[in-house]
């Protein structure tokens, strides 16, 4: 399993985490409780919590290829979810 993650500045990020269920859930599976979520797209899963004014993404998928595609998935739904000024997410390797 290959994971990557990135750090997103969101203010107000608790009701961000639940617009980016919502928006992940037309697309796959997408689960939210509180300040922790996880989205299931057909590629690979992503972690998903809310923190202050930022959201911590964790994506993971059983290859490189899935893992880019799970990361743009996620990418485009934050675009969405945040608007046209939210940066894009950096995404690092992650263990």
């Amino acid at each position: 399993m290959l994971r990557s993650h990135a750090l997103i500045a969101a203010p107000g990020a608790e009701g961000a985490l639940a617009r980016l269920c919502r928006s992940c859930a037309a697309f796959g599976t997408a689960r939210c409780h509180g300040m922790r979520g996880c989205a299931d797209l057909p590629s690979g899963r992503c972690s998903l919590i809310a923190c202050g004014g930022s959201l911590h993404l964790l994506c993971e998928s059983p290859d490189a290829e899935a893992l880019r595609r799970t990361e743009a998935e996620i990418a485009a739904h934050l675009a969405e979810t945040l608007g046209a000024g939210a940066e894009s997410p950096d995404w690092r390797e992650a263990i």
